[in-house]
């Protein structure tokens, strides 16, 4: 009994459309910066640097409990809980 209903947790875990974590695809966030000196209308020595900085994200469990779909994370958590308790009783 306890099997199954672990099973089906699990598999309303990974068949959730929207998924309780975050993605982990992490953009990084890059600054453009550009020096020149102007000579008689024109650019001498003109440097560009482009400084990119890539943002981690937390892992699944933390996401799913701190982040946006944690909401939806709870409610099956605790509705879970609260199942299991009401049938072994």
């Amino acid at each position: 009994m306890i099997r199954i209903l672990i099973i089906a947790l699990l598999l309303l875990f990974i068949a959730h459309e929207k998924g309780f974590a975050e993605e982990k695809t992490a953009t990084p966030e890059c600054i453009y910066t550009s020096t020149a000196e102007v000579i008689d209308g024109k650019l001498i020595n003109h440097k560009e640097q482009i400084d990119c900085v890539e943002i981690k994200k937390p892992n699944v469990i933390v996401s799913a409990i701190t982040g946006e779909n944690s909401g939806k994370w709870f409610q099956y958590f605790f509705g879970t809980i609260f199942f299991v308790m009401e049938n072994l009783l």
